[in-house]
């Protein structure tokens, strides 16, 4: 082993240790028993501030059928109560004809959808990227704690000939909801992901991500396409949705300085009925995630050419003694695509897109 070779060696070691070492800081109590779990569903709300939706959930929230509307759109806790909510569960019950003890519900969170200019089979197309972002959470009726929350997010990925309409992305975002006419539903993913949740197997100590630092590089890109704490929140979002999915990590919703949903240790649902106001635990393990760096990187040969979206970050972990471990990562080759030397590329588009590969990768 030459001496370059074992410094590589020993590098990304130290990087694994360090990754090691937040995960064993998301660890489980142990369970209590085996019996199923009594929990009585919710239905389905929309957390934040409902006087922003339109800004917030502007397509999904027209389903809230609230008593003053005719609902002719559609009831969203119809769809998510015939995809959800009667199937069966590993280790729950859900009761659908009360509300008392352990509430299941469903929040939705936001809708994101980004757009860009591509050129597909030599024609100009337009690129559309749908996220839904969501929680099922369970929490106690009276008190209003949060016991426990699985984030989910779904991606859809569709080329149009022109940049979608308004009655366009609200027929996508219902078809997201109600059927499974593009292959995928976003109550079917909260299904699978949520199947095997466990009450009884509760984190000894909560973890939460409570910080995204931007450098002005980053900044600089990305103000162009949107308000920065609203990339903010997505970022968080994303990251707590892939540490879950993919690591089994139990989070509590992120709060990065009330630019969120979660304000002040609460988070607020509405309801087609009323308005609940949740009760977070305090977190003993705090995850942050600084995006260091957005650098394009171009090269051309004939008429084609190679653009790659490089990203690096650094994951932080800190407990009420202060940071514990940080770690850094990044995204070079695998952020390289080819296209025709004419194609331009949105940095305001295709950096975010990189950037959530890469937090998919690190999870």
């Amino acid at each position: 082993m030459t001496k370059r070779t074992r410094n590589w060696f020993y590098y990304r070691l130290s990087q694994a240790l360090s990754v090691l070492l937040l995960f064993l800081c998301l660890t489980y109590a142990e369970s209590a028993g085996a019996d199923k779990v009594k929990v009585y569903w919710g239905g389905v709300g929309f957390t934040g501030t409902w006087g922003e939706r339109d800004q917030l959930y502007p397509y999904s929230s027209r389903f809230l059928c609230m008593p003053q509307s005719d609902c002719r759109a559609g009831n969203i806790d119809k769809m998510a109560r015939d995809r959800l909510a009667k199937k069966k569960f590993d280790n729950i019950d859900i009761t659908l004809s009360m509300i008392e003890g352990i509430i299941m519900a469903v929040g939705i969170t936001s809708e994101v959808l980004g757009i860009t200019k591509d050129i597909v089979n030599k024609r100009e197309k337009f690129q559309h990227v749908y996220r839904i972002f969501g929680s099922l959470m369970f929490y106690e009726f009276r008190s209003g704690k949060l016991i426990k929350n699985v984030p989910i997010i779904i991606r859809y990925t569709t080329h149009l000939d022109a940049p979608a309409n308004d009655n366009e992305k609200f027929d996508i975002i219902k078809n997201l909801l109600s059927s499974d006419s593009f292959g995928i539903n976003f109550f079917d993913i909260m299904y699978q992901q949520s199947k095997s949740v466990n009450l009884e197997i509760l984190p000894a100590k909560q973890t939460q991500i409570t910080e995204i630092r931007l450098s002005k590089n980053v900044s600089d890109i990305m103000e162009k396409r949107l308000k920065l704490a609203n990339f903010k929140t997505q970022v968080a979002q994303i990251l707590e949705s892939e540490f879950v999915a993919r690591a089994d990590a139990p989070l509590i919703p992120s709060d990065i300085g009330g630019k969120g949903n979660v304000i002040g240790g609460k988070i607020k649902l509405r309801f087609a009925d009323a308005e609940k106001e949740l009760n977070l635990p305090e977190a003993a393990f705090k995850i942050g995630l600084d995006l260091r760096l957005f650098k394009k990187f171009q090269a051309i040969k004939g008429p084609q050419k190679t653009v790659c979206h490089a990203v690096a970050v650094t994951l932080r972990l800190a407990d009420e003694m202060g940071e514990i471990t940080n770690v850094k990562f990044a995204r070079v080759q695998n952020s390289c695509g080819i296209a025709s030397v004419e194609q331009v590329f949105d940095p305001t588009f295709y950096f975010p897109e990189s950037l959530f590969a890469l937090i998919q990768n690190i999870t």
